[in-house]
C-alpha cells in the first residue's frame, strides 16, 4: 500500500494556483479530503485539479477531424474553414511534439 501524502492548507494552496481561502471552501465542500485541521490529502488535490485542467472540450466534426489527419500527414485541407484551422493550430502545432506522438 502506498503512503498517503498530506498538505496543508496555509502552504500547499499557494503552490497549487489557488487562495488558502478557495482551498478551505474545497475542502469544506469535499472537493479536498480533509486529513485533520489544516491537513488534506494530496491524491484528493491532484485528482480535482486533473478534473479542472481538463476542461469542456466538443468533439470536432468529421470533416474537421478528417482535415487535422489529412495535414498531420502533410496534405491540404483545402476544405477547412478559418475556424477549423485555427482549431487545429490550438491542438497540434502549439503543442510540444512530444505530446502529439
Amino acid at each position: 500500500m502506498a503512503a498517503q501524502t498530506f498538505l496543508t492548507l496555509e502552504g500547499d494552496s499557494e503552490r497549487h494556483g489557488m487562495s488558502t481561502r478557495h482551498a478551505r471552501r474545497l475542502a469544506d465542500t469535499g472537493a479536498f479530503s480533509r486529513i485533520a485541521r489544516g491537513l488534506i490529502d494530496q491524491g484528493s488535490v491532484d485528482r480535482y485539479l486533473q478534473s479542472k485542467r481538463m476542461g469542456r472540450t466538443r468533439a470536432w466534426a468529421e470533416h474537421t477531424a478528417w482535415g487535422a489527419v489529412a495535414m498531420l500527414a502533410g496534405h491540404d485541407a483545402d476544405w477547412l474553414g478559418a475556424t477549423q484551422a485555427s482549431a487545429f493550430d490550438r491542438a497540434f502545432v502549439s503543442s510540444p511534439r512530444s505530446t502529439i506522438s
